[in-house]
């Protein structure tokens, strides 16, 4: 039971900011540093500047992301069950008491791995989950069909659903992330100390009608800063931009198709498994890449 909060341990797949995800467990710990002690534990490094230059304390496993490991073994193996980053973490919190310290995870799919929820019970810490995406119930973690472009209404890990290739890479990829899905509702599910946060109403409907059981959830909105306040004058601008994940189910296709039909300008800021073949299909469009939030401002 947590008597009031001294310590906030943020728990993230990334310690450099890799999405929005990590952009938002990153902003926040710089944040809750200055009222907390604040520990923000990844496996993939580098760790960025900003992290560097403010108050928080890092500690980085210097693990690859299961995607870009050229170890295809140690990835898979790494990706259901990460356990060095269980080990680290367990030694990690016998620094901190349950009584003063809350953790929040906001990424453990793409190298920290379910390993953790184990020993963040055993060792009675309250944990706060907050629910970036669908991995939650869904092995893609997008609801969404990626070879045929549509929402998904099979229940995940259904005899229907483990059959479905809705996998952006191939159907193999679909199995390895229905292995990983199966241990993370194991180790997840019946934790009593988990408490879920969701960012949308949207969100909480898609995940509690597929995940009914949760029983603490609360909303918040992830935080957003802006450096200017002044009312834009839209009407008035003269490019369009995109700023996201090139993916199908955040609708970057839609955005190439319609400021193509429209011949207007435009800028797509983002990486993904799209940017190479958008690229090369729309030379009208500007592709920039990823870009940190100063480098964003004077597209913005």
């Amino acid at each position: 039971m947590v008597k009031k909060v001294k310590n906030v341990i943020v728990i993230c797949d990334f310690a450099y900011i890799e999405g929005g995800a990590s952009r938002v467990a990153h902003e926040s710990a710089i944040a809750l540093s200055k009222d907390y002690h604040v520990t923000l534990f990844a496996a993939v490094g580098p760790v960025s500047d900003e992290l560097q230059a403010s108050k928080v304390n890092v500690v980085c496993l210097g693990q690859k992301d299961i995607l870009h490991d050229k170890n295809r073994l140690h990835a898979v193996l790494q990706g259901l069950w990460n356990k060095e980053a269980k080990e680290k973490l367990s030694k990690v919190l016998n620094h901190f008491s349950c009584e003063d310290t809350i953790v929040h995870v906001h990424t453990w799919t793409k190298g920290i791995s379910s390993s953790i929820f184990e020993v963040l019970e055993e060792k009675g810490f309250q944990v706060a989950l907050t629910t970036h995406d669908y991995f939650l119930v869904c092995p893609n973690g997008g609801l969404y069909n990626y070879p045929h472009h549509h929402i998904c209404e099979i229940p995940p890990m259904s005899g229907t659903c483990i059959r479905t290739n809705c996998d952006a890479r191939n159907y193999g990829h679909k199995l390895f992330r229905v292995c990983r899905q199966k241990i993370q509702n194991d180790h997840i599910r019946p934790r009593k100390n988990i408490s879920y946060i969701f960012i949308s109403d949207f969100a909480s409907t898609q995940l509690l009608r597929r995940y009914p059981s949760i029983q603490k959830h609360y909303f918040l909105e992830n935080p957003i800063n802006f450096t200017n306040r002044f009312q834009v004058e839209c009407d008035k601008n003269s490019l369009y931009l995109y700023v996201g994940r090139l993916t199908d189910d955040k609708g970057i296709r839609i955005f190439c198709e319609g400021v193509t039909k429209a011949h207007v300008p435009a800028v797509v800021i983002g990486k993904g498994v799209l940017y190479e073949e958008l690229k090369a299909k729309y030379p009208q469009i500007k592709f920039v890449g990823w870009k940190e939030k100063k480098d964003m401002v004077p597209y913005l």
